[in-house]
């Protein structure tokens, strides 16, 4: 599926990778829980407006300076479902999120959760608050370190 999906996705996979690669999504958060989706926010602290989106703070500002804040262009094919265990982008970017059940959204859909699943069942059990803003986590999960791996690394 990898090969298949960089032929079909090249700038979400280029810019995602990128963004690991920069470091960006260490310290940020997974931070909404919903029944659909399970979402990774560049916003660092967790912190929510009444209106359900992410002030900016220093975290956000550091996806903005180095460029890779957002996707130029919204990529989708077909042939990339967003099924369970699939990942793309929330919108343009940089969010993105893990989806829990097959559905139908137009995101850009660039990759698989392959392994570390059970963890992700673990985490999808947390409680929420604030359902009318999104099912936050309370407290939210934590991004310690985001690490690009080859085929040849292991976990």
């Amino acid at each position: 599926m990898a090969a298949i999906a960089i032929a079909k996705m090249p700038h979400s996979i280029h810019l995602f990778l990128e963004q690991v690669d920069h470091g960006l999504w260490n310290g940020n958060v997974i931070l909404f829980n919903s029944p659909f989706i399970l979402q990774g926010i560049a916003g660092g602290d967790g912190s929510v407006g009444a209106d359900g989106l992410v002030p900016s703070n220093p975290k956000i500002e550091a996806f903005e300076n180095s460029g890779l804040d957002a996707l130029i262009f919204r990529e989708h094919h077909e042939s990339l479902p967003h099924d369970q265990w699939t990942v793309g982008f929330s919108g343009m970017g940089p969010s993105f999120y893990i989806n829990k059940v097959d559905s139908d959204h137009k995101d850009p859909c660039f990759g698989t959760v392959t392994e570390g699943k059970d963890v992700l069942q673990e985490v999808f059990l947390l409680p929420t608050i604030d359902k009318d803003i999104g099912f936050k986590l309370a407290p939210p999960v934590r991004i310690i370190k985001a690490t690009v791996l080859s085929s040849d690394d292991s976990l």
